[in-house]
């Protein structure tokens, strides 16, 4: 499949990183040659120097050839008139990456009926829909859901207090539908064995039947109740749609912000939660605020030193929890091991959305973890697929991969090597190394 990334700015270079990682066939477009000749280094795909606003980029065969095109431009004018062209000159997907909240609200009848945009990508909305899903869960450990919740993802830290600190795999004492399934050791992403050992400090995830996992993640103490009270620091974009989000599920919603047009344009969205106009590093405004009585403190501005700080200031003051924005992804190892609770990465959360849109039906769900780094994915064996009727040791699964879990009717399996697949087994799979077309492969129908 032949991508078009239009727009080679910071957001734009990193989505054509992800897709050239995922082994995509990537066209990177920009009209700045300067911008052009620095990224050329940086990625490895095609780097084109051209308009993507006009007919002239579109005649050119290495761009009309595109199956899909993806829009990151400065402006959301440009990058949704840029999918129109595209459209109209034959590249059959179009993905229009948007800042502004109005565009989310008129989507569905205006964007994609009347301009036939087919996917409006929006950070900010992406990371306040993942926050309210982390602030309305049960456990803080819980990562995903899979296959309708019988398959249940959690990630566990080792800690002193863990009985599986220094051990083998092997030598765990795991329920038999419970697997480790993948380990980030510093900064590593491994794909364990028998013989692999659980260090202090490591994050595990595990993947099993979901009552299993439940009654499993006792062994871990880093578990919370649902919050009832919220303080938000920002009210900027992320904020805008974070806040009313979590006002409509139930939470209790207090927010602060500098930026006084910004808390006049929050206030207007809410109708019982509370914005301070003031500076969320002022500790004395923290403290007469209540700063410790609340549940959690989200730092969403769009500065992550300023979010890293004002966490760290949130837990000397007494903040239960802490659960912070990240946008540089060189910040997110960082931000775990000084004491923040929960890191968001917008780059995560923006590469499962696109990746599971970019695969389509090949992916009935796609997780990223790790900053992208590792991915789990859900999908189903198709009818006549390689992997129909086959054990799984005779399918080629990449050595970077592991299948974690076969879902069959109402039932949930641990897979061995002779377990054998059928069509319709719905499989949960996690893999490292990014090639999620190779996996796809194996499982696709051929009839």
């Amino acid at each position: 499949m032949r991508i078009v990334v239009a727009g080679a700015g910071d957001f734009g270079l990193s989505v054509a990183q992800l897709l050239t990682a995922e082994n995509f066939d990537v066209v990177l477009v920009d009209n700045n040659p300067e911008r052009v000749k620095a990224v050329q280094g940086a990625v490895d795909c095609m780097v084109l120097e051209g308009n993507p606003c006009t007919k002239t980029l579109f005649a050119r065969p290495d761009v009309a050839e595109g199956d899909m095109f993806i829009a990151c431009l400065p402006q959301d004018e440009m990058n949704m008139v840029s999918c129109m062209l595209a459209k109209h000159y034959g590249i059959p997907k179009t993905v229009a990456c948007v800042r502004e909240a109005d565009y989310m609200r008129y989507e569905k009848d205006f964007v994609h009926e009347e301009m036939k945009i087919d996917l409006l990508l929006n950070t900010d909305y992406i990371l306040a829909k993942e926050i309210s899903k982390i602030l309305t869960a049960s456990s803080s450990l819980e990562v995903e859901n899979f296959a309708g919740g019988k398959v249940k993802m959690f990630e566990g830290r080792i800690g002193e207090d863990t009985p599986f600190v220094n051990k083998t795999l092997k030598e765990l004492a795991l329920p038999k539908d419970v697997l480790v399934a993948l380990i980030l050791h510093d900064k590593d992403v491994v794909i364990p064995s028998g013989e692999t050992i659980l260090s202090l400090g490591d994050y595990v995830y595990f993947v099993g039947m979901a009552d299993s996992i439940t009654e499993f993640e006792k062994n871990f103490s880093t578990v919370y109740t649902k919050p009832q009270k919220v303080l938000l620091i920002g009210a900027g974009r992320t904020g805008r749609f974070t806040a009313p989000l979590l006002e409509r599920r139930g939470l209790q919603v207090k927010a602060i912000e500098k930026n006084r047009e910004r808390c006049q344009l929050l206030a207007a969205e809410l109708k019982s939660g509370m914005v301070l106009c003031g500076d969320g590093t002022n500790v004395d405004l923290l403290t007469e605020e209540g700063v410790a009585e609340a549940d959690v403190v989200v730092c969403i501005t769009d500065d992550d030193k300023l979010n890293l700080m004002v966490a760290l200031l949130a837990k000397h003051l007494g903040a239960k929890r802490t659960l912070v924005r990240v946008d540089n992804s060189d910040f997110v190892d960082l931000m775990g091991k000084v004491g923040v609770d929960e890191v968001l990465s917008t780059r995560s959360l923006m590469a499962e959305r696109l990746l599971r849109f970019v695969h389509g039906a090949d992916l009935l769900h796609v997780s990223v973890l790790d900053d992208a780094q590792a991915e789990a994915l859900e999908l189903a064996v198709g009818i006549g697929s390689v992997a129909d009727g086959k054990m799984v040791k005779d399918l080629g699964i990449p050595v970077d991969a592991l299948l974690c879990a076969v879902v069959r009717g109402n039932d949930v399996y641990i897979p061995k090597g002779s377990t054998v697949l059928n069509a319709a087994d719905r499989l949960v799979v996690l893999t490292k190394n990014g090639d999620v077309t190779a996996i796809t492969n194996i499982f696709e129908s051929r009839n």
